[in-house]
């Protein structure tokens, strides 16, 4: 267990005594920087330990073995019961609370020489959030949100401070000449552009240009919460399975309720990114339906339809918007049989696929408790 948090935890003491060693004015050694970057992630780990308050063994355990090493105290032979007595991680939740003031000596000296190292400051802090939360089997949402206000906390000091946020492009300069490329340019251009194949599926996005998308969207406060809740969880549960350990199933399948116009769409267009970047389905395309494209006027059409409409989304998110008019109709109506086929597929394709379905409130209400397997 202790080596689940030692590999971030080392990523960033080798990347924040980087560079306070570069911004050192009296060329202090890297023993000290590294024994400075150190305590602030003994410092950030502790906080993130003491989230939701409850100092699991395995959570100390993993204190003990990742800073043991690296810090001069008597750490590496302590136990829980060693690490609770001392107080050690009681009430450090404060730490991860605002910004510190080494964080702060970053950004301002990112502004000062150009550089980004407050970037990979808030990146391997992040690494050292998401791994404490993977320590346990079960994470809470009390987990979840401290680390997701700590990197609020982190992006609004970077933006204060005239810094682009991380997975931003920086200005882009301005071009030093004006006027039409050169032959040999033009040429070299469109032979490169008659060479290279077009790829299958542009390059998956990163996680902190599909966050900044989703937090530039008109209100959708709670929407935008519970994005980053799954997405954290997701995280969270992946580096479980990188190291092995168990984890607790659960299904990834979405209700949106709302209006029309309330961008059920583009949340999930936004999602099925996110997925595809953490990896949960491979291609990330969305496919949207609705009751017209997936019901049939005879009998054993619409399971045809239904199956059709997964298999175009295969890899992807699929999208059944209205889906409460599935259970609109008749005794003779096969939108039963269209929830009944869905309900199934759901199930067999959970790994493969991703389903949303989407209406307003009171009759999605009504959808889900059509069929005890939906909800």
């Amino acid at each position: 267990m202790s080596s689940s948090l030692t590999v971030p935890v080392r990523w960033f003491v080798d990347d924040v005594s980087a560079a306070l060693h570069e911004l050192s004015s009296d060329e202090r050694d890297d023993e000290g920087t590294r024994r400075d970057a150190a305590t602030e992630a003994f410092n950030l780990t502790c906080g993130f330990i003491d989230a939701d308050g409850l100092h699991t063994d395995d959570e100390l355990w993993a204190l003990t073995g990742a800073f043991g090493p690296l810090l001069p105290t008597q750490l590496s032979a302590a136990t829980p019961a060693d690490v609770r007595k001392a107080g050690l991680v009681a009430n450090a939740k404060a730490k991860v609370a605002a910004p510190s003031p080494m964080f702060e000596l970053l950004v301002q000296a990112d502004v000062k020489n150009h550089t980004r190292h407050s970037h990979s400051y808030y990146k391997a802090a992040l690494e050292i959030g998401f791994a404490v939360a993977a320590v346990d089997a079960h994470t809470s949402a009390t987990e979840l949100g401290v680390i997701g206000d700590f990197q609020s906390q982190l992006l609004a000091c970077m933006t204060a401070a005239g810094l682009p946020k991380p997975g931003e492009p920086d200005p882009a300069p301005a071009p030093a000449t004006a006027g039409a490329p050169t032959p040999a340019t033009a040429a070299a251009a469109a032979t490169a552009a008659a060479t290279k194949p077009e790829p299958e599926l542009p390059p998956a996005r990163t996680l902190d240009d599909l966050m900044h998308e989703l937090d530039g969207l008109v209100g959708l406060a709670e929407v935008k919460r519970e994005v980053k809740l799954t997405t954290d969880l997701t995280r969270v549960e992946q580096l479980r399975r990188q190291r092995g350990l168990p984890v607790l199933e659960h299904s990834r399948h979405v209700v949106f309720t709302g209006n029309p116009g309330t961008g059920k769409t583009t949340v999930a267009r936004l999602l099925a990114q996110i997925y595809r970047t953490l990896g949960v389905v491979a291609k990330g395309h969305l496919v949207e339906t609705d009751r017209s494209q997936l019901v049939a006027g005879y009998v054993g059409q619409t399971a045809i339809l239904v199956r059709k409409a997964f298999d175009e989304a295969n890899e992807g998110v699929l999208l059944i918007d209205e889906a409460y008019a599935l259970i609109r109709g008749g005794d003779n109506d096969f939108g039963k049989e269209a929830i009944d086929t869905i309900v199934k597929l759901v199930e067999d394709r959970r790994d493969s696929i991703i389903v949303i379905v989407a209406g307003y409130p009171d009759e999605m209400a009504a959808f889900v408790d059509a069929n005890p397997g939906l909800r």
